[in-house]
């Protein structure tokens, strides 16, 4: 039975989905792989996956789990133990560590059966106080409302997050932001050293932004990390200055930088869903 319980609410929730989320956001689309799933078998590799990388799970892993589950077109049976798993996993970059959570939400919200603990689930996702964020809970209530099963004292759940909802609306500006979208971080050591290196929060979040619309762009992370290092390296031709307030973003307003022989010319392969 679909559970029905605070509609406008849940209303509210799906119009802060699309207000918050990038119009470049790749959708969490569930797509039906080339052939039928043995259940038991994705179950099994699964686990021993999650097993495998203890405490910590890495942004690659992290998207095979997902993906595996939810373009499963059969039942994995027990899996809310793999969620719960899923759940007590961490990722050092604070926008990974929220897609854990918003990627087991989705799981539970169209699974193919009824898990029987997926109230407990829920309430352990809204637990994760540090964890949270109005990104986070919007995905945890389109869960709830999407989920065809029954819940038992689904009122009580939808009060947990309606308050979780109002404890994180209150501080969403404190915080910084990390990016509402599902793109890889960079894994280069120059590029996340620069980034972490800006003192001033405001410039830090402006210049990750750039990152990530160089990247949406086209650009690869090498590509990128060439750039950045002539143009901290060199002087900007016509200018006689080295090294502008926010690098990034002039690289995004002047794709010519990026034109240069000894900057790679790869092709970014972004991911799927």
């Amino acid at each position: 039975m679909r559970l029905e319980t605070k509609n406008i609410f849940m209303l509210f929730l799906l119009f802060l989905s699309c207000s918050c989320a990038s119009d470049k956001e790749p959708a969490l689309a569930h797509q039906p792989s080339a052939g039928l799933n043995n259940g038991r078998q994705v179950y099994s590799d699964i686990k021993e996956v999650l097993s495998q990388c203890g405490d910590r799970i890495d942004y690659d892993t992290l998207m095979w789990v997902y993906k595996e589950m939810a373009r499963s077109n059969t039942h994995i049976p027990n899996s809310g133990d793999l969620v719960s798993l899923l759940i007590q996993k961490k990722n050092e970059s604070p926008r990974v560590d929220n897609m854990i959570l918003i990627f087991a939400a989705d799981i539970i919200g169209n699974s193919h059966a009824a898990m029987d603990n997926a109230a407990d689930l829920f309430e352990a996702m809204l637990m994760q106080d540090q964890r949270l964020n109005l990104w986070v809970l919007t995905y945890i209530g389109d869960a709830i409302g999407k989920y065809e099963y029954h819940i038992p004292e689904g009122d009580l759940l939808v009060d947990l997050l309606e308050q979780r909802v109002a404890e994180h609306s209150s501080s969403a500006f404190s915080k910084e932001f990390f990016g509402n979208h599902f793109l890889p971080p960079p894994k280069q050591e120059y590029i996340i050293n620069y980034i972490a290196g800006i003192e001033d929060q405001e410039t830090r979040v402006l210049e990750r932004n750039s990152y990530y619309n160089l990247v949406i762009s086209g650009r690869s992370e090498a590509q990128i990390e060439n750039a950045l290092r002539q143009l901290q390296a060199h002087e900007i031709q016509g200018t006689g200055k080295k090294k502008p307030q926010r690098p990034l973003k002039y690289l995004l307003l002047h794709p010519g930088q990026f034109e240069s022989p000894s900057v790679q010319t790869e092709v970014l392969s972004h991911p799927t869903f």
